[in-house]
């Protein structure tokens, strides 16, 4: 399912700047959230159930992978977007196919079975429920950053590619931490 969530993603939304209907792209946003929903799953139990004996560590690049993504996103895009156009923006997929490839390569297709782990006591359900509401809250925030900044400096005049590197500015410091 990796290689899929990859290249579902990367087809949403490389093609993203070709359309001009709203329809169109709510499908296209569509179609990459669910290549992103096919493919943290699989990658997080992946790195999970690796056989290194450093797992947190395996986790930690894991996660720092996703926002060197987040990082580069935004700047790839704006560069595009600034010398091509919206257009342009089908030049993003050769990249997202190129890491599918590699993953369909990488990735075994055979699945091991495991047995469930066994839970011992009583779910905490209000530590859970704080603990969902605050990562759903920091998820919209970022979101809504990555979504909106952009758009707001381009209103006040500001270049578009000063827009996107400064999202990607933003976004770095998250990955320095």
């Amino acid at each position: 399912m990796m290689p899929i969530g990859i290249a579902l993603s990367c087809i949403g939304i490389s093609l993203f700047g070709l359309t001009n209907s709203y329809a169109v792209l709510a499908l296209l946003v569509a179609i990459s959230g669910l290549g992103a929903a096919a493919f943290h799953p699989p990658a997080f139990t992946a790195v999970v159930t690796s056989r290194t004996a450093r797992k947190g560590g395996a986790m930690g690049f894991f996660v720092a992978g996703g926002n060197i993504g987040f990082f580069i996103g935004p700047l790839a895009a704006g560069v595009i977007a600034s010398t091509y156009g919206l257009k342009g923006t089908p030049l993003l997929l050769p990249l997202g196919l190129v890491v599918a490839a590699i993953l369909l390569k990488l990735v075994p297709t055979t699945q091991v079975e495991r047995k469930p782990a066994e839970i011992s006591g009583a779910i905490d359900k209000k530590g859970l429920t704080l603990l969902t509401t605050v990562a759903g809250l920091r998820a919209l925030s970022v979101l809504g950053v990555i979504a909106f900044l952009p758009a707001y400096f381009v209103s006040t005049g500001k270049p578009l590619l000063f827009a996107t590197s400064l999202t990607s500015l933003w976004l770095g410091v998250g990955v320095v931490g």
